[in-house]
């Protein structure tokens, strides 16, 4: 990240909170422990670098700047259906000209 950019649209705290962020420090040692950290390396209270990580966390700081942390992953799944189950899903397939995967995920993002 550049420094100097980022001083135009954060606070020195904000800025360390980012860097902080970037280098996971934040899923290694959690929220509060981390506070602590920077408040001992950079002086002021620990709950200045916790509210800093809570706005920036509601405001969507992180996904502006870090937006490859919150992409979808996808997990494994497999299934068993019934032939005619299957059937159904192979016509909905030629009909809709989606695959599997996506058939699935509508529906269970529509329920």
């Amino acid at each position: 990240m550049d420094t100097i950019e980022l001083k135009k649209t954060f606070s020195d705290t904000e800025i360390l909170v980012l860097e902080s962020y970037e280098k996971g420090n934040f899923d290694k040692f959690g929220v509060n422990k981390n506070s602590e950290l920077l408040s001992n390396n950079f002086g002021g209270g620990w709950k200045r670098y916790y509210d800093a990580y809570k706005d920036m966390e509601k405001y969507g700081s992180f996904k502006l700047y870090f937006p490859d942390k919150f992409k979808a992953r996808y997990m494994p799944f497999g299934t068993r259906l019934t032939e005619s189950n299957f059937a159904k899903l192979r016509q909905i397939r030629k009909d809709t000209g989606k695959t599997t995967q996506t058939i699935i995920n509508d529906l269970i993002e529509n329920v």
